[in-house]
């Protein structure tokens, strides 16, 4: 599991001179991620504003802990529950997914990339 963490906000920081992320940037940030798929073909990777993609394994437990595995991950954690990301690629190699309740786009390699719609953006 790789996890790229990129702190931001979809807000302006004034006093920190920080330009909050904006709706259409998104955009390069999916290209970034299914270009990764594409070399890497990872189980799940996400995008989100300040979020970490353990999120999307659906525990509570402090990190590090053992329930953090890519084997504990399960698609129903991110597909029927609520979450903070914008994207999220599985790679179905793992589970087949019959039911997917979002706009979603198939990719290479078993891949799907699913626009899980954070409204967090300006």
């Amino acid at each position: 599991m790789v996890n790229f963490w990129f702190l931001s906000t979809a807000f302006d920081a004034l006093e920190w001179d920080q330009i909050g992320m904006k709706k259409e940037e998104i955009t390069d940030f999916a290209k970034f991620l299914k270009e990764l798929y594409s070399v890497y073909a990872f189980k799940i990777g996400g995008i989100a504003i300040e979020e970490d993609v353990l999120e999307l394994l659906g525990f509570d437990e402090i990190y590090p802990n053992e329930c953090y595995r890519y084997e504990n991950v399960s698609p129903d954690n991110f597909l029927h529950e609520s979450s903070h990301f914008i994207n999220v690629i599985w790679n179905e190699k793992y589970n087949k997914l019959s039911d997917v309740p979002y706009n979603y786009e198939r990719l290479d390699e078993d891949g799907i990339l699913m626009e899980t719609g954070s409204t967090l953006l300006n």
